[in-house]
């Protein structure tokens, strides 16, 4: 089980599936955000991604936009909890995602982790 996993910017290839990973400049805030995929997909992709910073003092998590996923791009924007106050505008922060082409990672002798790397550098 992978709890995470890092990727450079850019694309290329994981276990046989394309992907994209892109960092956002500080700009995205409570309002809806366009992502622009650089790669071109036959079908919209499979989106993960996280706020790669935490400026804002109330609790915030990123969430996909009412445009959601597709060919072309991703819209995200940060939402506050409204738990300690009511108002939900939220300062810019950097959030990381990546799209990955939708299938079994693997080659055809089966391997689904093949190109994933391991943790054996990890003591």
């Amino acid at each position: 089980m992978y709890a995470w996993f890092a990727l450079p910017k850019g694309s290329g290839e994981l276990g046989g599936l394309n992907y994209e990973a892109i960092r956002t400049p500080d700009a995205v805030t409570h309002n809806p955000y366009d992502i622009n995929f650089a790669v071109s997909w036959d079908a919209p992709p499979p989106v993960f991604g996280a706020m790669q910073t935490f400026d804002g003092s109330d609790p915030s998590h990123m969430r996909q936009g009412a445009a959601g996923t597709t060919t072309s791009g991703v819209q995200v924007f940060v939402e506050e909890e409204t738990c300690t106050d009511s108002e939900m505008a939220h300062t810019t922060e950097v959030v990381g995602i990546v799209a990955i082409q939708s299938g079994v990672a693997g080659t055809d002798a089966g391997d689904p982790c093949e190109g994933l790397g391991d943790n054996s550098a990890v003591k």
